[in-house]
């Protein structure tokens, strides 16, 4: 999910940290162009992360 100096955040970075990143570069945007609030981005990559059965890169074991 991260690559290398292209998203500027750190893979052990939490997810939180992902989605304000992006809120902040205005990545996402409704369709009246206003940037999607970071919950609802942390939302949707914790839903893209679960459907992914990706691992936690900080060895903790994921919420049920």
């Amino acid at each position: 999910m991260y690559l290398k100096e292209y998203l500027e955040v750190a893979p052990t970075a939490g997810i939180t940290t992902l989605a304000k990143f992006l809120f902040e570069k205005k990545l996402f945007l409704t369709k009246s162009n206003k940037p999607i609030a970071t919950n609802t981005i942390r939302g949707e990559l914790t839903d893209l992360l679960k459907d992914m059965n990706c691992a936690n890169p900080r060895g903790k074991q994921n919420k049920k």
